[in-house]
């Protein structure tokens, strides 16, 4: 099916490529200077999910506690991987993230993975 509309225009051709490293105070840094900082909700929702799943470890196998403790952690979880995608879709499409949506205002962006960030850290 195709379809043509007058109100959608289509994105300009952009030359312009970003180089995009992960760091440890911030969640990402791009070449242009700009910085992300970590989003804070998740330390709330992996709380929930470390006392729910203490909670489901102290039921009895097979009783129907355990289930509904079962079943409370996989919500929490199933919560942390959409909140988990939508902050990735917002931080790539939408301007009010870098003060730019990176994928609608670069051509190119190189994500620069070599770093072992957890060595860095422990230092």
């Amino acid at each position: 099916m195709l379809v043509d509309s007058p109100g959608i225009k289509p994105l300009s051709q952009l030359s312009k490529a970003v180089r995009i490293d992960a760091g440890i105070t911030s969640l990402i840094a791009t070449s242009d200077g700009e910085k992300m900082v970590n989003p804070k909700h998740f330390n709330r929702k992996y709380k929930r999910l470390r006392q729910a799943q203490k909670t489901l470890s102290r039921r009895v196998k097979g009783s129907q506690n355990r289930e509904k403790a079962r079943l409370e952690v996989a919500r929490i979880q199933a919560s942390i991987s959409d909140a988990r995608k939508d902050f990735l879709h917002k931080l790539t499409t939408q301007q009010n993230c870098l003060s730019k949506g990176l994928h609608r205002f670069y051509m190119v962006s190189h994500i620069d993975a070599s770093l072992n960030l957890w060595g860095c850290s422990q230092s």
